[in-house]
């Protein structure tokens, strides 16, 4: 089963994840496992984990082929993109994964450490990133434009960031 892992901070899930997602379907992926990281290593106020976790839910819980993971909650600590994708491995043999990650980590991912390891166990795919960005959603959000928001979330996803 070819699995894409799909893993990143979600803080918020916007339309420009939704199109990657959209893609790797169209590209014939038998799955889509998305992933909020628990704890990022350099993102210290980001929304806490289980309101990113339930953001994922509504921007891709209804597609099909697409699962929102928990792992990384379940692993606890510090995100670590290869203790993520060595612990699935152990848990799913049979999976045949690839990584997903914006093209603009292309070169700096390669200064990761493990990243060789990482690149056997689930070669990377890279997309273009998107004009869309968390970062200015949250800006908007806390600037109070909203309709800036709402241009770049889904409709679901808006009137859950709108509760937190």
């Amino acid at each position: 089963m070819k699995v894409a892992i799909f893993g990143g901070s979600f803080d918020p899930p916007h339309l420009g994840h939704s199109s990657v997602v959209l893609q790797l379907l169209e590209r014939g992926v038998d799955e889509v496992l998305v992933i909020p990281c628990f704890e990022h290593a350099e993102k210290k106020n980001s929304l806490p984990f289980w309101r990113r976790h339930a953001l994922c839910v509504q921007a891709f819980g209804s597609y099909p082929n697409v699962t929102v993971s928990i792992v990384e909650q379940k692993l606890q600590g510090a995100s670590s993109s290869l203790r993520t994708v060595q612990h699935l491995q152990e848990a799913h043999p049979e999976w045949e994964m690839s990584f997903v990650l914006g093209e603009d980590l292309r070169e700096s991912s390669k200064l990761w450490p493990g990243w060789s390891d990482l690149e056997r166990i689930a070669p990377p795919v890279f997309f273009p990133r998107s004009t869309v960005s968390s970062y200015l959603i949250r800006a908007a959000k806390e600037e109070g434009r909203l309709e800036d928001v709402r241009r770049y979330v889904t409709k679901d996803v808006y009137r859950l960031l709108e509760a937190f």
